[in-house]
């Protein structure tokens, strides 16, 4: 395994906000780790919550106070051009820990054309978890993945074509499917390069590589989201072939419409929408006990 470099941080920087995270760790660059994106140069931070020209892979974990047991590693959205770190990723991280789940922000690198390079981000990701659930406080066999919108399809693609699974897979308004006239198509442009084939498309069309051995799911959608629709996608058909699959109601204690949960957000309710989905998804899996695989439309 690579060298990690883990520091611990007292202060919260501009993009971070509120509580900072107890621990940071450098991952890798695109020097040091097993594939290159050939992307170099400065990171761009961007109005404060979106990350650009990221090549440097880390983790940020925020440690739960009251621990569950269970750990979550986030992938930010950002179409695999740039990170919605903020309100995707620090800010949904922060209210898990405060409510008894470890979650580590993962700031993968873009992939360039490169798909395995955000994947391999992810993998080592969960590996490092896995290997400081003791000194961490929460259960090895209990480490999940969190993802929204393309960090969710960087999270459900480790539940379905890595070997190095998660425990559970939390997907909110997802990239699923690559199959032309419903994809998400800049998502599967960086994914893939411009000029990807049939074949490399088919590769990462997640409903197509679900198996006995994808992780339980939680998928929340949204229904007036117009990047990701839920009716013109795949969505339904990534929880096809795992043990159970059960359509839930919205659970009437949550609000609907406003703010909205999908791709609408404005960027003044960001965090508030943050809050509210890490809420939802956090309300289920402290009632469920996530045997099973569930769809949500909210």
């Amino acid at each position: 395994m690579k060298k990690l470099f883990l520091t611990c941080f007292c202060c919260a920087s501009a993009v971070l906000g509120a509580r900072a995270q107890d621990e940071h760790i450098v991952i890798w660059d695109n020097a040091s780790a097993p594939t290159s994106s050939g992307l170099f140069g400065p990171t761009v931070i961007e109005k404060e919550v979106f990350v650009a020209n990221n090549n440097v892979a880390e983790l940020f974990v925020y440690k739960a106070e009251e621990p569950s047991g269970r750990a979550v590693v986030v992938c930010p959205g950002g179409g695999y051009h740039n990170l919605a770190i903020g309100y995707e990723g620090h800010d949904m991280a922060r209210w898990l820990a405060d409510h008894g789940t470890t979650a580590a922000v993962l700031k993968y690198r873009m992939p360039n054309g490169h798909c395995e390079v955000p994947r391999n981000d992810a993998e080592q990701a969960l590996r490092i978890m896995r290997e400081h659930a003791a000194e961490w406080g929460y259960d090895a066999s209990r480490v999940g993945i969190v993802g929204s919108s393309a960090g969710g399809h960087l999270a459900a693609s480790t539940g379905t074509i890595s070997d190095e699974k998660p425990a559970f897979m939390i997907l909110f308004y997802p990239v699923i499917t690559a199959e032309e006239g419903k994809l998400h198509k800049n998502s599967f442009k960086y994914l893939l390069g411009k000029d990807y084939s049939p074949e490399e498309a088919r590769n990462y069309s997640l409903e197509k590589r679900v198996s006995a051995l994808t992780p339980p799911t939680l998928l929340l959608l949204s229904d007036d989201d117009r990047i990701v629709d839920e009716s013109a996608g795949q969505q339904p058909a990534l929880l096809r072939g795992t043990q159970t699959q059960r359509r839930e109601g919205l659970d009437p204690r949550l609000p609907h419409g406003r703010p909205r949960l999908g791709h609408q957000a404005r960027i003044q309710i960001y965090r508030a929408v943050a809050t509210l989905r890490a809420r939802l998804a956090g309300t289920i899996l402290n009632r469920k006990n996530i045997n099973q695989s569930f769809c949500k439309t909210i």
